[in-house]
């Protein structure tokens, strides 16, 4: 272990040599002084881990040696040496940042205990700057890991925006010559010719519409929602009038609530979601869809939307997976759809402090709900 230095300060030269003597033989390196500005000398060359000063001296005093030794060495410790009748200054001193007082004559037990209580002050002082210094380089750390991730982040929408507008604009052109071809030869072109033509016209469309999914879903995790204060019965509406010709031509059903409240909540997410939801229910319905179901109520926190249809419904248990990304329905193989849908219904749902889930219900079909906190 290191043996500690104290600096010894005091103008009285029998004072400065007992008490040197004596905490020399209890194992300290002791270095005198016997006036302030020796004192502050060696403080200037010297590393002292702890001083001692007398505060009543002539011409620099103890309080200008204390004041130094502060600022030099914050987090060295000082005792304060001295008389009974300067114990006012004593407590000046205190509140200049000294750690400890003690009367002279002071007992060598009393002192040694003093000095042990301010060495450990001290040690547990650089044990806390060590900590300190540990926490904000891992605090930095952490920040260049996050702008790293973000960077990151960043390079791959970019790159994801590139490869969506790449795959697009080449699929939309192969569409096209192929409708071209089948135009041009659409009388010396034999059935099997035009059957395959068809299939790629019908896969190039696939493609351009998954990329539009792609792109659609990366907007709605980055796009800054807008609060504001919505009729959502005329979401409703507007979602309806979108679907009309479909629902018409299919004979179905459209209900939904009489009352529905206005609510705060970003318009086009809401529509973007009821437009997933009855766009899902018209696809995977099945031949015996009959009926659609927009739903609402309220819980003290949420509100509540739901779209309900009395189609196929979900031959899966429960809805583990259902809203993850690219996941599809077991009863919807051979539809079209690039399995997003619902990955952004959940998207939007959390943005608005809410969640989307599946509910069972009594009969045929299947219900997707959505809460959207009130307090946004």
């Amino acid at each position: 272990m290191k043996v500690k230095t104290i600096l010894l300060v005091d103008d009285e030269m029998t004072i400065l040599k007992s008490l040197g003597k004596d905490l020399r033989s209890e194992g300290y390196e002791v270095i005198t002084a016997d006036n302030g500005v020796k004192a502050l000398e060696i403080m200037g060359r010297e590393h002292p881990d702890l001083l001692i000063t007398d505060l009543m001296m002539e011409g620099l005093d103890g309080f200008q040696v204390l004041k130094y030794s502060k600022k030099t060495a914050p987090g060295r410790p000082v005792l304060i040496l001295t008389g009974f009748g300067d114990m006012r200054s004593a407590i000046d001193a205190m509140r200049l940042g000294a750690d400890d007082y003690l009367l002279k004559p002071c007992e060598l037990d009393e002192l040694i205990f003093r000095i042990d209580k301010g060495l450990e002050k001290q040690k547990l002082l650089e044990k806390l700057q060590v900590q300190q210094q540990e926490l904000l380089a891992e605090i930095e750390a952490r920040k260049q890991a996050e702008k790293a991730l973000q960077e990151s982040s960043e390079k791959i929408k970019l790159f994801a925006y590139s490869v969506a507008h790449d795959l697009k604009n080449p699929s939309i052109a192969v569409c096209g010559l192929t409708r071209r071809l089948q135009k041009i030869h659409r009388l010396s072109t034999d059935e099997k010719s035009t059957k395959l033509c068809d299939q790629i016209v019908k896969s190039t469309e696939q493609i351009a519409a998954l990329v539009e999914t792609i792109n659609s879903y990366i907007a709605t995790k980055e796009r800054l929602i807008s609060i504001e204060n919505i009729n959502s019965g005329e979401i409703i509406r507007a979602v309806q009038e979108e679907f009309a010709l479909q629902l018409k031509k299919r004979r179905i059903s459209w209900r939904e609530p009489e009352e529905v409240p206005i609510i705060r909540a970003d318009r086009l997410s809401m529509i973007r979601v009821l437009r997933n939801l009855v766009d899902n229910a018209l696809k995977y319905g099945g031949n015996g869809l009959s009926e659609i179901e927009i739903g609402y109520r309220a819980s003290d926190d949420f509100h509540i939307f739901s779209v309900r249809d009395d189609g196929v419904g979900l031959k899966e248990k429960g809805d583990a997976g259902i809203f993850t990304h690219f996941s599809r329905r077991e009863t919807g193989r051979n539809i079209e759809g690039t399995g997003l849908g619902l990955s952004i219904v959940k998207e939007i749902a959390e943005l608005h402090h809410g969640t989307a889930w599946m509910e069972p219900v009594t009969e045929k079909g299947i219900a997707f709900c959505i809460s959207l906190a009130k307090n946004l």
